[in-house]
């Protein structure tokens, strides 16, 4: 079975996805891996519009 990323999302918020089911350590650790990945975007797109500003000074 191949994986998109709402299948990714869904089994890191869920658990699980169409006939995938992750066993509970698995869940925690794709979900902190979400999490991460959240964080990283976040701190991208502050940085980002932290530069423009940064160069429109």
């Amino acid at each position: 079975m191949q994986l998109n990323t709402d299948n990714l999302i869904e089994l890191a918020e869920t658990g699980k996805t169409g006939n995938i089911e992750l066993d509970s350590m698995a869940q925690v650790v794709l979900h902190e891996c979400l999490s991460m990945l959240k964080f990283e975007v976040d701190y991208y797109e502050r940085e980002k519009k932290r530069e423009q500003k940064k160069q429109k000074a």
